[in-house]
């Protein structure tokens, strides 16, 4: 009763949705009070003298007094409580501001108390007031009183709207059950029917009336059963487990008819008693009945195809495979293999036969994802079993609506259709490579190499027999990745090993399985490290002849197959005769042989021109030294004198550089290996090169271990360290970055690195092969005018190569060169 008028509504509580919610759960908004409410209005009325005490709830709209003392005037003070939902104490409404112009003035409320009666959540839903049609002062006694009725009121309130809440939600339940669709039964710990629902008579045949307070067993339960269902209700009422509980499950009950038929059931004990739902699924049986004979037809007639045919649901599990598909990866479907894994269960393979297919290359997963496979090129290649080659065809399943139902892939067998091509592919290769050879070398590389590769074998070798000292020489070798043979003999004799075997007998030679076959020299633990099966060993004659041997090793087992000995035959045929046409070169050979003679003679007329060059030069600048010394010449006569020596030194030192590269190539020049550190000599050579790399304002930076053991000349080892740290100077503009660094190679048999990269000009890509030439300076190099001879680097090769090292030159991404020094770490 009464409006809300009056009230500011500044913080907006009294419209709030929550709090409006919480005030329509109480269920108090009917009109009426509530006589404990009323008790505890008149408490407060009675302790306080006080004419009126109200309590109220109060709405958007509507305050709803549920609770009174004293006739409750029509409008109060209780909304601007809820809105401020704080405390409110006027002494004298007439005189105090907050209340200027109330309508419940009008009402002759003079003073009032009142606090926020609340929900429990913390949402003001009304006020208890006490109220007086006179001033008074409120004692903090007073206040404390009608705080702790508020909280009583609030309690009372709260206790209300619970148990109505739980009224409202067991009702809404018990129409729940007995409306829903499956059927509800209900049963004690005993087994006795306590719930029965419509749906529970329409199934089983039996009213509600008729079934309650009966066994469950005598209803519903097949008799063979009932052992069962006692046995387990005895469990669980002496505490046991049960394995049903909150679960699906399928059984046969029986209707009041007494036939059987399926249903499913859920299972739930509340409160010592058990609540089940079934429903009837003889139409669901029926229909897998049928669904799982069309699958039997259809996976019979799946496996009655020559083509591999394999399929996966909508979630991309693997579902279908036909017999086909099972007899090519030799393992049938594993439903829980990830998608990532499929390549390494199924050996699946790239067309190359050695890369396996990435996840996302797989056609059925492509599929999957909505792609239209066709004619996708991947080699199956199970353990020990021969590697097939398929062309595979994938699709999406989707219905007519677009939705995805799974994918099919369809495999093809090309193997043999892709073995001729090979076949075709190889001769052409070996026809081009013969066409190519300068040499019966390279004509023998080029052929077991085209051969190897073209029939994805793992080692090829063409071995060269010498009639008049019996014995049969590897000349070619070609190896796949991973199936290199080390220790291999050079030579064997006529009779020994494959290839001496093929010699002696004139004939093939096919071992299918070369793991300790007494026929081989090579050894059991070389076979198994490089991962050989099979050998094949063909002859290449010159009409009656033998000119050699053509060996190949597999890297799976393979049987005879006279098909690859046919071609094997006309590969040895074509070899043999390239071979004879390369006796008649042997001519040109020897011409080639002198020219290198004269090259050689021509190297030694540079040692000399350079050796008598070297004694004129040292005189002059001998003369020019005593000159400079003169401190009685003129400015020009100086700056002569300092021309002189400069260009003298310069030639000394071209004449130097050529006396050295002549002697290491001649093999004249002494170099002294020995144990030593080479960090030292880095430093040393890095520091020299610090006064000019500064007047460059290049920044020269070096990371070298304490100790840098290598075997070598620490003279020429300074050498060349000088040389690639003076050339990094050079031609590295100013503001570059000039960084050596030295490092150990891992290993028990490591290398000494010491790497020398600059920022500077580099070098032309294609002119990285000839940098190590004498007298070659790199083109951009002689455009910008840097001044050099050409013969550094020819002489830091030189050097390193006779510590048996090796020396490299590469660009750096970022721009200039990075020059690598390897050699031999010396023994501790």
């Amino acid at each position: 009763m009464g409006p809300t008028a009056g009230a500011t509504g500044a913080d907006g509580r009294l419209t709030d949705a929550a709090r409006l919610q919480r005030l329509r759960g109480t269920g108090m908004l009917d009109g009426r009070t509530y006589p404990s409410l009323d008790r505890l209005a008149r408490a407060a009325a009675h302790q306080l003298r006080a004419p009126r005490a109200l309590v109220s709830l109060v709405g958007s709209e509507r305050r709803r007094v549920v609770g009174h003392s004293g006739p409750p005037p029509e409008r109060t003070f209780c909304p601007i409580v809820v809105d401020t939902d704080a405390p409110l104490m006027i002494s004298d409404a007439r005189a105090d501001d907050r209340v200027s112009g109330h309508p419940a003035l009008e009402d002759g409320v003079v003073a009032y108390a009142g606090f926020p009666i609340r929900s429990p959540d913390g949402y003001p839903l009304g006020a208890f007031g006490v109220l007086d049609d006179r001033p008074r002062d409120w004692e903090p006694r007073e206040l404390l009183l009608i705080e702790d009725l508020a909280g009583a009121a609030e309690t009372e309130i709260a206790l209300r709207a619970r148990e109505r809440a739980l009224a409202l939600t067991a009702d809404r339940l018990r129409g729940m059950l007995a409306n829903a669709p499956d059927a509800h039964v209900a049963i004690d710990a005993y087994g006795v029917v306590t719930g029965w629902n419509s749906a529970a008579e329409q199934l089983f045949g039996y009213p509600g009336s008729q079934a309650v307070g009966r066994p469950v067993a005598d209803l519903i339960i097949p008799e063979r059963f009932a052992a069962a269902h006692a046995a387990g209700l005895a469990r669980m009422h002496s505490g046991g487990s049960s394995t049903i509980m909150g679960r699906r499950f399928e059984l046969v009950a029986r209707n009041r008819a007494g036939a059987e038929f399926g249903v499913e059931m859920s299972l739930m004990q509340i409160h010592g008693g058990f609540h089940a739902f079934l429903h009837d699924i003889t139409d669901r049986q029926a229909e897998r009945r049928q669904l799982e004979h069309e699958r039997a037809f259809l996976q019979a007639l799946l496996d009655s195809l020559d083509t591999g045919v394999g399929a996966c649901d909508e979630d991309g599990r693997l579902t279908l495979f036909n017999q086909a598909l099972r007899d090519i990866h030799r393992r049938g479907v594993s439903e829980d293999l990830p998608a990532e894994d499929w390549s390494r269960a199924y050996d699946m393979y790239g067309p190359d036969g050695r890369t396996p297919l990435r996840t996302d290359e797989i056609p059925l997963i492509k599929a999957h994802a909505g792609e239209r496979v066709d004619g996708a090129e991947m080699v199956i290649a199970p353990p020990g079993g021969p590697a097939r080659r398929f062309h595979a065809n994938a699709r999406p399943l989707e219905t007519p609506d677009g939705r995805r139902l799974g994918a099919v892939v369809a495999m093809h067998d090309i193997t043999e259709q892709r073995r001729l091509e090979t076949f075709r592919e190889l001769r052409l290769a070996v026809a081009r490579g013969l066409a190519d050879s300068h040499s019966a070398g390279e004509a023998a590389d080029r052929t077991v190499a085209a051969v190897g590769a073209g029939l994805g074998w793992a080692l090829g070798e063409f071995w060269q027999a010498d009639d008049l000292s019996g014995t049969i020489v590897r000349v070619g070798n070609w190896a796949a990745p991973g199936h290199g043979v080390k220790d291999r003999p050079p030579l064997v004799r006529r009779g020994v090993g494959i290839a001496g075997r093929v010699w002696e007998s004139g004939g093939e030679l096919w071992i299918p399985e070369v793991l300790d076959d007494p026929r081989t020299v090579l050894k059991a633990a070389q076979v198994r490290a490089a991962g050989l099966h099979s050998a094949i060993g063909v002859p290449v004659r010159s009409d009656q002849r033998i000119l050699g041997v053509l060996l190949f090793f597999t890297a799976v087992p393979l049987e005879p197959d006279p098909e690859i000995l046919d071609l094997l035959d006309g590969v040895c045929a074509h070899l043999g005769r390239h071979m004879e046409r390369r006796r008649a070169e042997e001519l040109a050979l020897s011409l080639a042989a002198t020219q290198a003679r004269l090259a050689a003679n021509r190297e030694e007329m540079v040692g000399m021109v350079s050796h008598e060059l070297r004694n004129p030069l040292g005189a002059i600048r001998s003369y020019s030294e005593t000159l400079l010394d003169d401190p009685h010449l003129s400015d020009e006569q100086r700056h002569l004198a300092e021309v002189i020596d400069r260009r003298s030194a310069h030639m000394q030192h071209l004449v130097d550089d050529l006396l050295d590269l002549a002697r290491l190539e001649a093999g004249q020049l002494h170099i002294d290996p020995q144990p030593i550190s080479a960090a030292r000599l880095v430093r040393e050579a890095v520091q020299a090169q610090q006064p000019a790399a500064a007047a460059k304002g290049l920044t020269l930076t070096m990371e070298v271990p304490r100790h840098l053991p290598v075997h070598a000349d620490p003279v020429r080892l300074r050498q060349v360290l000088d040389n690639l740290v003076t050339n990094a100077v050079k031609y590295t503009p100013g503001g570059g970055t000039v960084a050596v660094t030295a490092h150990l190679t891992a290993g028990e048999e490591g290398d000494a690195v010491i790497e020398v990269a600059d920022t500077g000009i580099g070098v032309p890509p294609d002119e990285y092969d000839r940098l190590f030439d004498r007298f070659f300076r790199a083109s951009n190099a002689v455009r910008n005018g840097t001044k050099g001879t050409g013969l550094g680097l020819a002489i830091t090769k030189a050097i390193v190569d006779a510590h048996g090292g090796s020396v490299s030159a590469a660009p750096v991404p970022a721009g200039g060169s990075v020059f690598a020094v390897t050699l031999p770490v010396a023994a501790d």
